[in-house]
């Protein structure tokens, strides 16, 4: 069923186009309806119609702006138009706004009918194209290889836990289990710089050159896993079969195949920067930040050239640090209570502190982790002091001789309690919700810009979910409840003060005088001024 807003200034008109069709018959529902374009934008965004038919000539905003704003933030709402023969040609230079159709009053059922029953079969078709599934499945399958090396990047980052890696090598169907494993980077020398002065063309062509010689060794000697990485190639080798050593040699062979290659058919050279041999798909994030940090020794060693990490710095497998994507990861999991992720992150961390032995990297790592935790619980507004002897003793605890699970220990019952807090905090109630939009009316009703999407902001909630729960609880729609609010302050001004018509229309939320003295004799059958005379004779 497609949700319909009807839109007329006539309440005759709107009466005879309801009336003359059976709407669910042709899977429709008239959800809301409206006399002018300011009031009916405000009830769009409340029930947001699939469908508008819309009037042209109404008070305020006219069927045609009306369907430029709806159409500028909800492009996919289908929009008729109802226009008078005098105005048809005035509608028709509007096409530009892509309103589905035009219909001329009076309005007969057939033709309406047949235009409704159009507009379902481009929804239809719409919602069908967006479901299928046999076409979302082949552009999945075109997007793999994408998808596939999209996880590598991230994987090589370290931006995975490990419990969660094999899962997805598994998936895309990547073969990566050895006993040894080392990552290489390959960098086009002077491509950054050249990549300026150069057509873009010529440097695209270089990175298809590499990674078509990378291809050529792969088939020939099972290199590994490579992928295209931020203008770089990255080669994940492994072994299952030979010693340390032999597999260093191997790779080294194959990688200079590579080089020499790219000196023989190309114009350019290339540098390739080999990291740590490591032992666990858990470590070859720590191999690929080795690779990066040999090719920064090119200023030493010169271009055109296989670096290896071991020969110019020590093999520390283990290192800590606390980047930019735990911090964003342990917010999120604290934000949204995930408690299992959270204790698995954690039982992660305190695995690599076990295995790290340098104490400084340790330590700066769990003070940046905690400082972390307690920004968070201050941005939630959470209140530490009532948590004993955990949150802020951590600092003290960082640095002192402890056990290890000691530290653990406390850490996450700090999390616990941030997460059981937080979840707490989010517990409002219907009926407090309701309290805090009428408290919030009372202090803002004088702000004509105030909208359902405007509270919705500052409640941090949903349109859709906050009308809803409002009509609940109170029996009427939100924008009703703001209007009656206005007029009762407006009522209230016109008998104690002297303000002018338009002064009073400001005073309490209305963007001027015409669309205040509309609404104030639609609600309650009397002009402004009338009503101030009637009631002050009294």
């Amino acid at each position: 069923m497609y949700r319909l807003m009807l839109v007329d200034d006539e309440y005759a008109v709107r009466r005879h186009v309801i009336d003359r069709i059976d709407w669910h018959q042709y899977d429709f529902d008239i959800v809301c309806q409206a006399e002018n374009g300011k009031e009916a934008y405000e009830l769009f965004e409340q029930y947001l119609p699939d469908v508008v038919i819309t009037d042209i000539k109404m008070p305020f905003v006219d069927g045609l702006e009306l369907s430029e704003k709806i159409l500028k933030k909800y492009p996919y709402t289908k929009i008729i138009v109802l226009t008078g023969f005098d105005e048809f040609e005035y509608a028709k230079k509007s096409i530009n706004l892509h309103i589905m159709n035009y219909i001329l009053k009076p309005v007969s059922a057939n033709s309406l009918i047949e235009i409704l029953e159009d507009v379902k079969v481009k929804l239809d078709e719409e919602i069908k194209q967006k479901r299928d599934i046999e076409r979302l499945r082949e552009y999945y399958q075109k997007s793999l290889p994408m998808l596939r090396d999209k996880f590598l990047e991230d994987f090589v980052k370290g931006e995975y836990l490990f419990n969660q890696v094999e899962e997805w090598l598994s998936y895309y169907l990547i073969p990566l289990k050895g006993k040894f494993y080392i990552v290489s980077v390959i960098q086009i020398d002077n491509f950054y710089k050249e990549s300026q002065s150069i057509d873009t063309k010529e440097t695209e062509f270089k990175k298809m050159a590499l990674l078509e010689l990378v291809e050529e060794v792969n088939k020939k000697e099972d290199l590994g896993i490579y992928f295209l990485s931020n203008n770089q190639v990255i080669i994940i080798s492994q072994d299952n079969l030979n010693s340390e050593n032999v597999f260093l040699q191997s790779v080294t062979r194959k990688l200079e195949m590579i080089r020499q290659g790219i000196v023989r058919y190309q114009t350019f050279t290339i540098t390739i920067g080999v990291g740590h041999v490591c032992k666990s798909l858990e470590e070859i994030p720590n191999s690929r930040k080795g690779a990066l940090s040999a090719l920064d020794y090119k200023l030493i060693t010169g271009n055109n050239q296989i670096i290896y990490i071991n020969d110019l710095e020590h093999n520390e497998i283990v290192t800590l640090e606390f980047n930019e994507f735990d911090g964003r990861r342990v917010v999120r999991m604290l934000k949204s209570s995930a408690v299992n992720e959270f204790h698995e992150f954690i039982d992660h961390i305190f695995m690599l502190v076990s295995s790290c032995h340098k104490m400084h990297e340790n330590q700066l790592y769990l003070f940046e982790l905690v400082t972390q935790m307690i920004i968070t619980a201050k941005e939630l507004k959470i209140d530490l002091s009532k948590i004993e002897e955990t949150e802020f003793n951590l600092f003290k605890l960082l640095g002192e001789d402890q056990q290890v699970d000691q530290l653990k220990n406390k850490i996450l019952c700090l999390g616990e309690y941030i997460m059981e807090a937080g979840a707490k905090s989010r517990q409002i109630t219907t009926a407090n919700l309701v309290t805090l939009a009428k408290a919030y009316v009372e202090e803002e009703y004088m702000d004509w810009a105030l909208s359902i999407q405007k509270i919705c902001e500052y409640l941090n909630y949903s349109p859709n979910y906050f009308s809803s729960v409002f009509k609940k609880e109170t029996g009427q729609a939100f924008m009703n409840y703001l209007m009656d609010r206005r007029l009762e302050a407006a009522k209230e001004l016109l008998l104690t003060t002297e303000m002018k018509s338009l002064e009073v229309a400001l005073e309490v939320g209305f963007s001027s005088s015409n669309y205040f003295a509309y609404c104030f004799k639609r609600h309650l059958n009397v002009s402004p001024m009338q009503y101030r005379k009637d009631n002050i004779c009294l």
